[in-house]
């Protein structure tokens, strides 16, 4: 038998004719399609779904590119911890305050526990580190959704650091070049749906929920501010997520936990920096589980007593409170700089309180 592939074949892969046609013309047909598409994109992202240029993808890339700061010498300020301190804390504000421009490192749904211990073993840090400090994801043995991050910053490769450079050209300029719009079938969970009355909506995955600026500097997404069915979904998805069976975990050894901590501000400390704790706003039902499963005095009491390190609790100051939580666990854009505003003047007053700025 004559073997389909060979070069006897009149049709076969070798041989096969090419079509007739313009293929310039198809070329630029193609380009023209193209262009279409990717503007039919962009429209819909900006003048439909409500996305802004000039923003930047919060990427494993960028927090390296930040984090190589502290490498530099650099980072006479860090912020690490969750998305609470990463929406409350604007970058701009606190510099107004005291003339350094924090390097911000903290991720959403992620423990700050393991970066804290990261800076502490870098010698290259020696300023102040700020850590946010989220109950349900601080006070755990887990790393949280983005645990891994400096894995990809230690390891990042010459293709990995050369995209990043090419993609952020791009991001400012395309508002659907986002990691909640890309993929574009991503917006069909955003459809507001009605549902019957009295029938709790479900939760879909996270929604966009924030803009970033290229050094991490963050804010609320004005969707969360000003839709009600946005904040509802977000509301829903806390709701969820502090909700959903845990199964059988092993219990916190809090002994050992805060020892680690201890030992860690220890060597931050020894080389001239220190460590502050700060507990950013909650309220309604994301405030009553914290009260309920993690007690502040079993747990952020004992931190900030066992360490000895400055803490920051949004309760003890009634200039802390009453700011707009659009769904119980960030701040509103607007809010944010006066907030820090509040929290750096009380940070900085407890530093020299206590002799240590």
């Amino acid at each position: 038998m004559r073997s389909s592939t060979s070069s006897s074949d009149p049709y076969s892969y070798e041989d096969r004719p090419i079509p007739e046609i313009p293929w310039k013309k198809a070329l630029i047909l193609g380009l023209v399609l193209m262009a279409l598409g990717i503007a039919a994109w962009e429209y819909n992202a900006r003048v439909i779904w409500g996305y802004e240029t000039g923003y930047y993808i919060d990427s494993p890339g960028l927090w390296s590119i930040e984090r190589r700061k502290v490498d530099r010498g650099e980072a006479e300020v860090a912020v690490v911890g969750s998305s609470r301190i990463l929406f409350d804390l604007d970058l701009d504000t606190y510099q107004q305050v005291t003339g350094v421009r924090p390097v911000m490192l903290a991720l959403v749904g992620t423990n700050p526990r393991p970066f804290l211990g990261d800076l502490a073993a870098d010698d290259d840090f020696s300023g102040l580190l700020i850590v946010g400090v989220t109950p349900e994801l601080f006070f755990s043995e887990k790393a949280g959704l983005l645990g891994d991050t400096t894995d990809y910053y230690r390891d990042e490769s010459p293709s990995q650091w050369a995209g990043q450079r090419i993609s952020m050209l791009l991001e400012p300029q395309l508002a659907f070049y986002d990691n909640d719009t890309f993929p574009l079938f991503s917006l069909i969970e955003k459809i507001p749906v009605e549902n019957p009355r009295g029938v709790r909506p479900p939760a879909f995955p996270v929604w966009k929920l924030r803009d970033t600026d290229i050094d991490r500097n963050n804010k609320m997404f004005w969707k969360v501010e000003d839709l009600d069915y946005y904040q509802t979904h977000a509301e829903n998805t806390w709701a969820m997520f502090l909700q959903a069976p845990k199964g059988e975990q092993p219990a916190l050894d809090m002994d050992a936990f805060l020892a680690g901590i201890s030992a860690d501000i220890e060597k931050i400390r020894a080389r001239g920096g220190d460590v502050v704790f700060v507990r950013s706003p909650s309220s309604e039902f994301y405030r009553d589980y914290e009260r309920q499963n993690l007690p502040r005095n079993t747990h952020w009491d004992r931190l900030i007593q066992e360490t000895n390190a400055v803490g920051v609790h949004f309760e003890d100051h009634p200039e802390l409170q009453g700011f707009r939580i659009p769904e119980w666990s960030h701040l509103h854009s607007d809010d944010a700089a006066p907030y820090t505003a509040a929290l750096t003047t009380i940070l900085m007053e407890k530093l020299n309180a206590a002799n240590k700025r």
